[in-house]
């Protein structure tokens, strides 16, 4: 009797044996199948982040490209400004001058009524000198 009991006990541990060897099997394709799945994972999230950086990027040179664009503008706006400042002091600049040119010709007409008046006077009184010594 002490041979059956050996027996079984060594088929239950062939038996044991035997299904320790599928778990183990069966874990390491389970380990692999995670690891495969941990890999997917970093390789999606991986993606994921190339394409929020391209993202990113994109909305960063769509904002220079803004900010040049807006540069511009003010730059043209600013010229345009002072280019009508330019404009319009030129024209102040000729109107003056016009009111300087008519100004000087009314004064030279001044003085040549006034140049006249005195020519009349003085021969207003040369003519009285003359009647005074013919007297």
């Amino acid at each position: 009797m002490l041979g059956v009991p050996e027996s079984a006990q060594q088929k239950k541990k062939h038996c044991d044996d035997g299904l320790n060897k599928i778990n183990q099997s069966e874990e390491k394709k389970d380990e692999k199948k995670d690891g495969e799945k941990k890999e997917e994972k970093k390789e999606e999230t991986k993606d994921v982040e190339k394409k929020d950086e391209r993202r990113d990027d994109e909305k960063k040179e769509e904002k220079k490209e803004e900010k040049k664009d807006v540069k511009k503008k003010d730059e043209k706006r600013h010229d345009e400004k002072k280019e009508e400042s330019k404009e319009e002091k030129k024209d102040e600049e000729k109107k003056d001058e016009k009111k300087d040119g008519e100004n000087k010709e009314e004064k030279k007409e001044e003085k040549k009524d006034g140049k006249k008046r005195m020519r009349r006077g003085m021969m207003r009184r040369k003519k009285k000198r003359k009647r005074r010594r013919r007297m």
